[in-house]
């Protein structure tokens, strides 16, 4: 009698890295060399969402990924179907 909607929640491992290099050239300073490693600080995300059908071709989802120490990602999306 309502809206069609599915409803997940799931955990994920993010255990990636990277280092960044480069260099920029400054007008009277000269050329300044860079290198930053950067990683997620918990490899852990907890992830939530749901899906709703809004008619027979329109779909809505939200995602939320969240780590609770300051990360989070957030997907919002249409689906339409033709």
């Amino acid at each position: 009698g309502g809206i069609p909607m599915q409803i997940w929640g799931g955990v994920g491992n993010w255990d990636t890295s990277a280092t960044a290099k480069g260099h920029v050239d400054i007008e009277g300073v000269g050329r300044l060399v860079f290198e930053a490693d950067q990683k997620p600080q918990t490899p852990w995300i907890y992830d939530v969402g749901s899906n709703m059908q809004l008619t027979d071709r329109m779909q809505l989802f939200l995602d939320l990924g969240f780590d609770f120490e300051g990360a989070y990602v957030v997907v919002i999306g249409p689906t339409y179907r033709f």
